[in-house]
């Protein structure tokens, strides 16, 4: 059984980590499963990557229309899409919701509502908190710390630790057995 998954993200083009970690997770799946990615546009040095196959570029990256694009775009991959992973807390989290696009995956790099409180103020991280409440009550929630996950218990959040496989660091040789192994004077 083929499965598809429709990942959505506000940009690529702009870049940023999440942009470019969500890029490279769509260029990973897409060797083992159909996957789509849907986003909005915004220049930048990765625009580019807008004209891989597999990404759609809903329209432009303008707030708060862009949610609403986003949104419609998504919608229209409901019958497509297995699997909706949402990557942005701005942007994809409400759009998956407005959607209603399930089953749902909602990932946290971060507490959207203790960033945009430290940013804009106190009312609009409570504003944000509450907001977040239908979005990841409704989802999957993945987060990549502990000390996160601990932040969203009552949710329920799978853990997985910064999207690293740490058992491909195992066994990597020290500094100085690197250095000795390339006939390079230790330090």
């Amino acid at each position: 059984m083929d499965i598809r998954v429709v990942l959505a993200i506000a940009h690529l083009g702009k870049g940023g980590g999440v942009a470019l970690q969500a890029f490279q997770l769509f260029q990973n799946l897409r060797r083992e499963v159909e996957v789509e990615m849907v986003c909005l546009d915004a220049p930048g040095p990765h625009r580019h990557l807008t004209q891989e196959p597999g990404v759609v570029v809903a329209g432009p990256l303008m707030f708060p229309k862009g949610i609403w694009t986003l949104s419609r775009a998504l919608r229209a991959t409901r019958r497509r899409g297995d699997v909706f992973h949402a990557l942005d807390p701005y942007y994809a989290f409400p759009a998956t919701y407005l959607a209603r696009v399930y089953p749902r995956i909602v990932s946290l790099g971060t507490d959207p509502g203790l960033e945009i409180g430290l940013r804009y103020g106190p009312a609009a991280g409570a504003l944000t908190r509450a907001g977040m409440v239908p979005f990841l009550s409704q989802s999957v929630v993945v987060t990549n710390s502990q000390a996160l996950a601990d932040r969203f218990g009552a949710y329920h959040p799978r853990v997985i630790w910064n999207g690293l496989d740490l058992r491909k660091f195992e066994g990597l040789p020290t500094k100085e057995e690197a250095r000795r192994l390339r006939g390079l004077r230790c330090c």
